[in-house]
């Protein structure tokens, strides 16, 4: 049986990691390198919209958390992926709510890096890959592989969100490491290294609002579920065997 894919009343927070990915040359229970930061698309008290937050996950990018930083998008923080993780789930404790992701890179990340986190995670955590795969299946068969882009490509075909940065987000968080080892001042970046930061943080952000939309097309496209298919025939057959009987019944004297 899988389980719910909401937690609670309140509308989910959706997450999602950026980094460098996994490393193959290493065993497969360690292959996932450690994140640079961690965004948060986070419904606003009163249910009228969102903030994103973002934790800066390497002490490089502590440059992008800078005040003089403030055309960057978010709420920006530094901080250890420990730190991020205990706010983010306490955050998720506060509203009774749960963590909507994509993929199982989030819940590997966790459990290869904060594994003393894992199951305060896994508590909190939905994964809507498994909402969101039969629906494109459905639509475009078993073939075409089933990532977040394709997926939202298949299922939401007239949204627009921000393109990949750069070279893709793994090349982007290397170039942006180096460059807060160059310096850890935001206004000795170059004019290109601060539009890759912006541009990650664009990307980020709404890779974040794909997974809100997409809970969106799950929660209107629902499947009937077998219990309730079997509970509505049985109501069927009743009701038919009802008037079968009625049907044959002798006329009252």
């Amino acid at each position: 049986m899988t389980r719910n894919h909401r937690i609670g009343p309140n509308p989910p927070i959706y997450i999602d990691f950026e980094g460098e990915g996994t490393d193959k040359s290493l065993p497969k229970d360690r292959r996932q390198r450690q994140p640079s930061l961690l965004g948060a698309l986070v419904p606003s008290p009163d249910g009228r919209g969102f903030g994103y937050r973002v934790w800066l996950l390497e002490a490089e990018l502590a440059p992008m958390a800078k005040p003089t930083a403030s055309t960057l998008p978010g709420d920006r923080v530094v901080a250890s992926l420990e730190e991020a993780l205990r706010e983010l789930l306490a955050l998720a404790e506060a509203r009774d709510c749960s963590l909507v992701h994509f993929s199982r890179h989030e819940t590997e990340i966790v459990t290869q890096h904060a594994p003393h986190l894992q199951e305060a995670f896994e508590r909190r955590a939905r994964n809507i890959k498994h909402l969101t795969d039969p629906l494109v299946r459905k639509r475009a068969g078993r073939q075409i592989k089933k990532t977040l882009d394709n997926t939202v490509g298949i299922l939401l075909p007239n949204r627009s969100f921000a393109a990949r940065p750069g070279r893709g987000a793994a090349a982007v968080c290397r170039q942006l490491r180096r460059a807060g080892k160059s310096s850890i001042r935001w206004k000795s970046w170059t004019a290109l290294q601060k539009s890759r930061a912006a541009d990650l943080l664009k990307y980020n952000r709404d890779d974040c609002k794909k997974l809100h939309y997409l809970m969106r097309f799950v929660d209107r496209n629902k499947p009937v579920r077998s219990e309730t298919r079997r509970r509505s025939k049985a109501a069927c057959g009743g009701r038919k065997l009802a008037l079968t009987h009625l049907a044959h019944a002798s006329p009252a004297l």
